[in-house]
C-alpha cells in the first residue's frame, strides 16, 4: 500500500465507519506486526505468502463470527 500502512488503515476505517469491521491483516513481518495488528483490531493475521487455503479458512472464520453476532 503506497500511501498508508495496514495498521493505520484499520484505525482510520474504524474511525470513519464506526463499529468493528472484520480485518484480516496480511504481512511478511510476522513477529513485529502481529501484536500491533491484533491490538489495532484485526480479526486474523496471515503471514505472506499466504496460501489460498489459509485465506479461505480465515474468511470462513470471520463469516462464522459475524453470523454469531446477528
Amino acid at each position: 500500500m503506497p500511501d498508508e500502512d495496514g495498521l493505520s488503515l484499520i484505525e482510520d476505517t474504524r474511525k470513519k465507519i464506526g463499529g468493528k469491521p472484520f480485518f484480516i491483516f496480511m504481512s511478511g513481518l510476522l513477529d513485529s506486526n502481529y501484536k500491533l495488528a491484533m491490538e489495532a483490531g484485526a480479526f486474523d493475521y496471515l503471514e505472506k505468502p499466504a496460501s489460498l487455503d489459509k485465506v479461505q479458512e480465515s474468511v470462513q472464520k470471520a463469516i462464522q463470527s459475524l453470523k454469531k453476532l446477528k
